[in-house]
């Protein structure tokens, strides 16, 4: 999810991401073309991973918006996007939060598809 750190959405151990088996994501993304190969975009992204297989309750979801540039370069797309957490997940341990996955906004590139 672009508003968070590489593997901060899911379960953890102490302080560490340990992954999940069964995960849920959506997106949405709206883009206005400012020029020929510049757009514009504003997204919201929404997404669970939960330890367990086949355990699709998204009572841990997190989500993010933010806005972006996308750019056609030598016909592949450039994308460039800036997130910022809304919902994000607390582990209290004995009453004291241990862990926090909203470490701020985030910067995120990408070059070419999805396939």
């Amino acid at each position: 999810m672009r508003g968070f750190e590489f593997r901060d959405v899911g379960p953890f151990d102490g302080f560490e991401p340990i992954g999940g088996r069964t995960y849920g994501f959506g997106s949405i993304e709206y883009s206005v073309k400012v020029a020929e190969p510049l757009r514009l975009a504003l997204f919201y992204d929404w997404g669970f991973v939960n330890s367990n297989e086949f355990d699709f309750n998204p009572a841990g979801y997190n989500d993010n918006w933010g806005f972006g540039i996308r750019l056609l370069v030598l016909g592949n797309p450039l994308r460039l996007d800036f997130g910022l957490p809304i919902t994000s997940s607390k582990v209290f341990r004995n009453g004291v939060l241990i862990y926090d996955n909203n470490r701020g906004n985030q910067f995120n590139f990408s070059f070419g598809t999805r396939f």
